[in-house]
């Protein structure tokens, strides 16, 4: 998991560890907590009859919990660090860590989302009954929608469900800005990664020839090009930011979106949206990665 300034890295049953990394100083880093070994259950034995829940985004949601301790030292205590590893099941999950805090000096609390928690029954999220709804066409109206379209190519005005690990979030509306936020009872920050400027896109393509969408049958990835974000107080520059709109093939909700950032260089990012949704509508896209339909 990637912040502002520390990444995070958990690999269950042996460490989680945090550290920072610059190109002068190479990577700091110091483990919080260590365990010999753990595993996610498979079987009832050992388990509760009534499971701890945790409420994630208005949802209670079952968790395993694994202790890791005998961490790095802390300076404040003289104690070593330890941390409480919250697992819960996530379809889609593939071990990220959604959230980490620091719940006392020294002491951590991670929430991570895992699929394979999701084998157990006890664990899987209790889904609310769906009711088929059949839609037909009145007389006199077409068999198709004129406002399917604005289905069909979502991706040219996709609001993204705010996404993020951590302190940050993160939210990309496409044709408009990219932006990381964050919001609770003390602190309400918001920091523009770029915003949507079609001239200086195709600039940018003529400066990053690579960048350009692949032949139709090859092409997973449409890349677009976001500027003149909010000032960066490293560089005085304006912060920049690549969109990578990814087709995610063999997922099993077609509506999911994941997002993930990066910061190759200081204050230019690289923001990776994948979804199914993308897998049709990115051969749409012109040589430039535009979609030039009318929504």
């Amino acid at each position: 998991q990637i912040e502002s300034y520390w990444t995070y890295e958990l690999c269950h049953g042996k460490s989680l560890k945090q550290y920072h990394e610059t190109r002068e100083q190479g990577a700091v880093s110091f483990k919080p907590s260590e365990e010999a070994d753990s595993q996610l259950p498979q079987k009832d034995e050992g388990l509760q009859s009534t499971l701890p829940v945790r409420d994630v985004e208005g949802v209670s949601l079952p968790y395993f919990e694994v202790v890791m301790d005998s961490g790095t030292r802390c300076d404040l205590t003289g104690q070593p660090r330890k941390s409480r590893v919250l697992y819960i099941c996530q379809p889609e999950g593939r071990g990220e860590i959604y959230e980490f805090k620091e719940s006392s000096t020294c002491e951590y609390e991670v929430l991570v989302l895992s699929a394979l928690l999701c084998k157990h029954p006890k664990y899987r999220p209790k889904t609310q009954p769906i009711t088929e709804i059949r839609c037909h066409a009145m007389v006199g109206s077409p068999l198709r929608p004129s406002e399917l379209s604005r289905v069909e190519y979502e991706v040219r005005h996709l609001q993204s469900t705010p996404q993020g690990t951590g302190w940050w979030k993160h939210e990309v509306c496409i044709g408009r800005y990219a932006k990381q936020f964050h919001k609770d009872k003390q602190v309400d920050a918001t920091i523009y990664l770029g915003y949507w400027d079609k001239e200086k896109h195709l600039k940018w393509l003529q400066d990053n020839p690579n960048k350009r969408p692949k032949a139709v049958q090859e092409r997973k990835v449409v890349s677009l090009f976001y500027s003149d974000g909010d000032v960066c107080d490293l560089t005085g520059k304006p912060r920049t930011c690549e969109v990578r709109l990814k087709c995610l093939q063999n997922i099993k909700s077609t509506h999911a979106v994941i997002l993930s950032l990066s910061e190759p260089s200081t204050c230019q990012y690289v923001l990776t949206v994948e979804s199914a949704l993308f897998c049709d509508v990115l051969k749409d896209a012109d040589e430039n990665g535009l979609f030039n339909v009318d929504v």
